[in-house]
């Protein structure tokens, strides 16, 4: 028998310095880690990541605008990736249906098969990975997208521009139309649109993230509440920009059943803030050396972060979770240590 030797790797995640790469946090109460990473010639950035019923993550990546580069990847639970659709242009926005009248199928807000600038449209993909064209026309071009599960605005499609800067409805039909009139026609775009659930600490309301080039108009660049009517109201003033928005729905409430978004401030540097019930914000996450691209929360929990690194053409998505509670963590050690003798005794 020889003597045992083994390492506790498993403290590695709450001790050390903060790297070039890493993110860091700013709650003691979660870690991070790599979930997974994939690199391919003409990967580009992720431009929205949401998960299916079964666990799957799917992330829209696309390098050069209508070139038909653009790919969607289904990151299976365990990380493992898989170039799921291709030929696509560029695929901006995801929204999965949810099983009910949008059936179990992926909706893609791309920039339209058609090659034309301002033309745009919504894409379904069939749980087989087949693509068909669903919506088009008013949409232009197409960017963000999500869709009202709640029934709170209808149960529709919403859609957000980022030529045009307006806003669509599409029905389960694919019938299509403008959703009110903001923000207008101010250059930047509409980034991402989530809803909160009914009865929740956000007023159950669409929330709408906007990064204008415009010195960061306070009417139009930041986050937004918007009414059933397309009426929007600022709701985080401190918030000049922003990218994209999701919500804590976890049934434990691993993220404290907050508003969470990728946004910047002052400083200009796209950070993850923790929203509050009264628009203020406060620092949860920031990447050292980059900026993350998009998220989402799994419905079991875990934030997922997506970065890219342009040089080497690779997405890396982060997992940040709650660090294991004392007992938890005492179960975890024993089980180590005792692997690890078991395997030393052979």
């Amino acid at each position: 028998m020889s003597k045992a030797k083994w390492t506790i790797s498993v403290l590695v995640l709450l001790v050390g310095s903060v790297a070039l790469g890493e993110f860091e946090l700013y709650d003691s109460r979660y870690t991070v880690e790599v979930f997974t990473s994939f690199s391919y010639t003409g990967l580009g950035r992720s431009a929205d990541l949401v998960f299916d019923d079964n666990g799957n993550l799917y992330s829209a990546n696309w390098k050069v605008a209508l070139a038909a580069d653009g790919v969607i990847n289904r990151i299976s639970p365990d990380g493992t990736v898989q170039q799921w659709v291709t030929g696509m242009y560029r695929p901006n926005g995801l929204a999965w249906g949810e099983g009910g009248e949008f059936g179990d199928n992926l909706y893609v807000a791309d920039a339209s098969e058609t090659s034309v600038w301002p033309n745009g449209e919504v894409t379904m993909v069939t749980p087989e990975g087949v693509k068909s064209h669903f919506a088009g026309g008013d949409p232009y071009q197409a960017g963000c997208m999500a869709l009202d599960f709640y029934g709170n605005y209808g149960g529709d499609l919403f859609v957000g521009s980022t030529a045009h800067d307006r806003m669509s409805r599409v029905e389960p039909d694919s019938t299509t139309s403008r959703f009110g009139s903001w923000p207008g026609t101010f250059v930047g775009g509409v980034f991402d649109i989530e809803f909160d659930a009914p009865g929740g600490a956000y007023n159950g309301s669409m929330y709408v993230t906007t990064d204008s080039y415009d010195n960061s108009d306070p009417e139009v660049s930041g986050l937004f509440a918007l009414d059933t009517v397309g009426d929007a109201t600022r709701f985080a003033t401190d918030i000049l920009g922003a990218w994209a928005v999701e919500f804590d729905l976890t049934a434990d409430a691993e993220f404290d059943g907050k508003m969470f978004i990728i946004g910047r401030g002052e400083t200009g540097w796209m950070r993850v803030f923790r929203m509050n019930e009264d628009g203020s914000s406060e620092l949860f996450a920031r990447g050292i050396g980059f900026a993350p691209d998009a998220f989402a929360i799994a419905p079991d929990g875990g934030m997922y972060l997506s970065s890219y690194d342009e040089a080497s053409e690779t997405v890396t998505i982060h997992k940040i979770s709650l660090v294991p509670e004392p007992g938890t963590m005492s179960l975890l050690l024993f089980g180590a240590v005792s692997l690890a003798r078991r395997k030393s005794a052979k």
